[in-house]
């Protein structure tokens, strides 16, 4: 028979057992997986993007910046560059977050940099008020006037990616808000002086220059040797590469919002009315043309079959790439501003409020959703495992597993 305080004894190890079995059970759950589709390479290109389930992301390290950001950061092999509004160009180290090195200019980087190879090419945009005091005459003496000026212009800048040190600078009439564009041994921009340049990667000389009927602040595309560019005009413009001459020009009615996409002979591209064009880059010509439920204001993801955007009304859509027909649509947030992204077969979302969704591109489920607290747009990047994420609250981010 056993005594009083073995029986407490038992009972207490079969009381912590239960719990330690429960607790288990619980932490060992794991999220429902969703069917993976894979997206289908450019033209020409193998599909070697690794096609699986992602698990919800935890964060891995933050970087504060002195201004805020409003474009995506670039990720070369294990350097992750940045360019905040302040107008520093930031190199982290992508495992740790930790700065490499750093440099200051005068105004402000609006859009990502572009890395080849061992340089990295970027925009900056400067603006200063200035006031001046203008003293009164006349016969009536009148009082002194204070007048405002504004002076804007706008470089492109090539720096060495080891340690940020000057390659050349070619200066421009006027801001850049866009990022400059790769074409072999060119480098394509467009500026808010109505121009798109084409520079010499080498040496940033001009090689042509292009006047459009509006600013250009959204980056051109290339595609079948083609430049691809629109303007707040309401027009998109085909130039020649080699020379910069006019192929055609499409009207649109409206500004131009979205940065426009090339893909198997076909330029696509939003206005500022929610229509989507899908345009021959041989002709010119409009193939379709589809209403959306707010703006597209980033670039879309096109795959072989379907076209994947968000729009300032908060909605984002799947629609199938012949004939513009929508396929899904899921309404996520208020306003979706930046460019999704594709990563191991699934799309990433970013929206007004801080949050990224992972979807489903096969019927827009939600896989699951991270919540940066920032309260405002992040702009992605993901690369290998990892996502890479800048924001208006001047923080980098990287999530990962």
């Amino acid at each position: 028979m056993l005594r009083p305080k073995q029986i407490f004894i038992l009972s207490s190890r079969i009381v912590i057992f239960s719990l330690y079995f429960s607790c288990s059970i619980a932490s060992g759950s794991t999220p429902v997986k969703s069917e993976s589709i894979s997206f289908a390479p450019p033209s020409g290109q193998a599909n070697n993007d690794k096609v699986g389930d992602i698990s919800r992301p935890h964060l891995l390290w933050k970087f504060k910046s002195k201004g805020s950001f409003s474009s995506a950061p670039e990720v070369s092999g294990n350097m992750v560059i940045v360019g905040d509004g302040k107008g520093t160009l930031t190199c982290l180290s992508a495992d740790n977050g930790h700065k490499v090195w750093s440099r200051s200019f005068s105004g402000y980087f609006a859009a990502s940099p572009v890395i080849d190879g061992k340089r990295v090419y970027i925009a900056q945009s400067s603006r200063e008020v200035i006031y001046y005091r203008e003293s009164g005459g006349g016969i009536f003496q009148s009082a002194p006037r204070v007048t405002r000026m504004v002076e804007e212009d706008g470089a492109v800048r090539c720096l060495d990616i080891q340690y940020g040190r000057r390659r050349w600078k070619r200066r421009l009439p006027r801001p850049i808000h866009s990022s400059p564009v790769l074409a072999g041994d060119r480098l394509i921009v467009g500026c808010l002086d109505y121009k798109i340049y084409c520079l010499d990667r080498e040496n940033g000389t001009i090689v042509w220059d292009f006047k459009t009927n509006g600013p250009v602040d959204r980056s051109p595309a290339i595609g079948d040797g083609m430049v691809l560019a629109g303007s707040r005009g309401g027009s998109i413009f085909c130039l020649a590469l080699k020379d910069g001459k006019e192929h055609w020009k499409f009207g649109l009615g409206k500004r131009v919002e979205s940065p426009p996409v090339c893909r198997d002979g076909m330029v696509y591209v939003g206005a500022d009315n929610g229509d989507l064009y899908s345009i021959s880059i041989k002709t010119g010509k409009p193939v379709w043309k589809s209403g959306l439920d707010g703006v597209l204001a980033a670039a879309p993801i096109v795959t072989r079959e379907y076209i994947y955007a968000g729009t300032t009304a908060g909605k984002f859509y799947c629609l199938r790439r012949k004939d513009g027909r929508e396929q899904w649509s899921r309404k996520l947030s208020r306003r979706i501003n930046s460019s999704p992204r594709e990563m191991m077969g699934k799309i990433l979302v970013s929206t007004d409020t801080g949050i990224i969704y992972c979807l489903n591109p096969g019927d827009g489920t939600v896989c699951w959703k991270y919540n940066l607290f920032s309260g405002s747009t992040a702009w992605l990047t993901p690369s290998g495992d990892r996502i890479y994420l800048t924001s208006s609250d001047r923080k980098v981010y990287c999530l990962g597993e």
